[in-house]
């Protein structure tokens, strides 16, 4: 399952990332993708976005990770210029 430059418009976050684990096959993976809010260029989209009435909600690396660590599931995050991943792997059953 991917989710590409999309969490920061969902209005729940936490609820989405929960049910697109839900629906991950045992032994599947769950991809996340989002632009890395630490950075100065992403700051700015995130001010353009708030200005032009988008609500979106821009979260760190590390808070996604926690709002999965939240759902028993424990993620890899991995950053490369202006863009986080997190990756975790559903367990066979």
């Amino acid at each position: 399952m991917i989710l590409v430059d999309t969490l920061h418009h969902v209005q729940d976050q936490r609820q989405t990332l929960a049910e697109l684990w839900r629906v991950v096959a045992p032994g599947g993976r769950l991809l996340v993708e989002e632009p890395d809010i630490r950075r100065f260029p992403v700051k700015l989209i995130a001010a353009g976005e708030k200005l032009a009435l988008m609500r979106s909600h821009f979260l760190s690396g590390e808070q996604v990770a926690s709002l999965l660590r939240g759902l028993g599931i424990e993620p890899g995050l991995h950053r490369k210029l202006h863009t986080v991943w997190l990756v975790a792997d559903k367990p066979q059953v």
